[in-house]
């Protein structure tokens, strides 16, 4: 069996591999590992790590939650409100339509290519602006699990950057991408 926050990250590891595969080769980089759950490997080895996560594996406010936890008025109804974005409402407090939440961790090691802090911000962010945009290219409409609830959207909710570390010339990144997608189960 298989739920749905498994396959919309199978879904979206195979999506941004094709994805990122052609965009690193065609320009010249050294292709990035992307897969799902935490790196198992040297982080060294390619400069770029892409994982991605089911919620998020340290933030405890990034969850999966029902449609109707928040909730607007809107021409005398009631929707779902989740940053900006409307959903039809299930119910108040929610049972068969949900906000399933994924994270994206990107992890950019500059140490052995000995990029400066300059070059190596700039590429962090190429990379990030990479992810996201293959990420809001991916069709999640289709996705079923094997308990009847279904993707119905999915965006990039918000993401985030930081230096980790590594003067003069030994740069690490650290990206985080927040992703939500809206469910819907006829089996409640």
């Amino acid at each position: 069996m298989a739920h749905i926050s498994d396959m919309l990250v199978d879904a979206l590891v195979a999506h941004l591999q094709t994805q990122l595969d052609i965009e690193y080769t065609s320009n010249g980089w050294q292709l990035a590992t992307i897969k799902d759950g935490r790196l198992q490997s040297d982080p060294e080895r390619p400069d770029d790590h892409i994982m991605v996560h089911v919620n998020h594996p340290r933030d405890e406010e990034w969850y999966d939650c029902p449609i109707g936890d928040r909730y607007v008025r809107y021409a005398g109804s009631l929707y779902g409100w989740e940053r900006g974005y409307m959903s039809v409402l299930g119910e108040v407090g929610g049972g068969h339509r949900w906000y399933r939440r994924l994270s994206i961790e990107v992890s950019s090691y500059y140490t052995r290519n000995r990029k400066e802090q300059g070059p190596a911000r700039e590429d962090a962010n190429v990379v990030r602006g990479l992810v996201e945009k293959y990420t809001r290219t991916l069709a999640v409409t289709g996705i079923t699990d094997e308990f009847g609830e279904q993707a119905v959207r999915m965006w990039v909710d918000r993401s985030r950057t930081e230096e980790r570390g590594g003067p003069p010339d030994s740069y690490i990144w650290k990206s985080w991408i927040y992703v939500t997608v809206e469910t819907a189960s006829t089996q409640c």
